[in-house]
């Protein structure tokens, strides 16, 4: 199985390297990697990034155990299917893609880093269903892929914050143009 030990992008054919579904978890990770704001979906009440923080306390519980339980019997259902590797490759290539992009500018806001780890927790989250090919009901994927932070359900809404584009402060910086791509294989 190929390892892809250091990345500065999403590999050119995640459905190759993954198998089926992988194509959604290359649109998760490139959108997170390379995406810039869209507008919010209908059905998401979007609020500023000091209001988001505020409403943080308040996400229903349900809603993140609902998201780890979806997760979790995607992770299961992989397992039996025999692609335990390829659930262990695409969250490897989250963690190692998304963690510099999400790296907060200023290493003392105490807040861009909750919101980098919120952001990354939730993609690890979605690696599974999306390999799965298990639907997505309140479109967290996209929401996330076009610089939005589904922070949760909030008195029955999903609330969403940008974390990219033209109409929010820039939280996190763009990794290195040095950082090297290499590839290395094991059997």
């Amino acid at each position: 199985m190929e390892r892809l030990y250091e990345l500065n992008s999403p590999p050119e054919d995640p459905g190759a390297l993954l198998g089926p579904g992988g194509s959604r978890v290359g649109a998760l990770l490139s959108g997170l990697c390379e995406g810039g704001s869209a507008p919010a979906a209908a059905r998401t009440r979007a609020v500023g990034l000091a209001e988001a923080l505020g409403l943080a306390d308040r996400v229903d519980p349900a809603w993140v155990a609902g998201v780890e339980e979806r997760s979790d019997r995607a992770r299961e259902r992989l397992l039996d299917a025999g692609r335990g590797t390829d659930l262990e490759l695409a969250l490897h290539m989250t963690m190692l893609l998304c963690t510099p992009y999400l790296d907060p500018v200023d290493d003392e806001d105490v807040d861009a880093h909750a919101v980098s780890g919120a952001l990354l927790w939730l993609a690890c989250r979605l690696v599974g269903p999306a390999l799965c090919g298990d639907p997505d009901p309140e479109g967290l994927e996209p929401l996330l892929a076009e610089g939005w932070w589904p922070l949760g359900r909030v008195d029955g809404e999903l609330v969403a914050t940008a974390y990219r584009g033209p109409r929010t402060r820039e939280l996190f910086a763009a990794p290195g143009s040095g950082a090297a791509r290499t590839r290395a294989e094991t059997r």
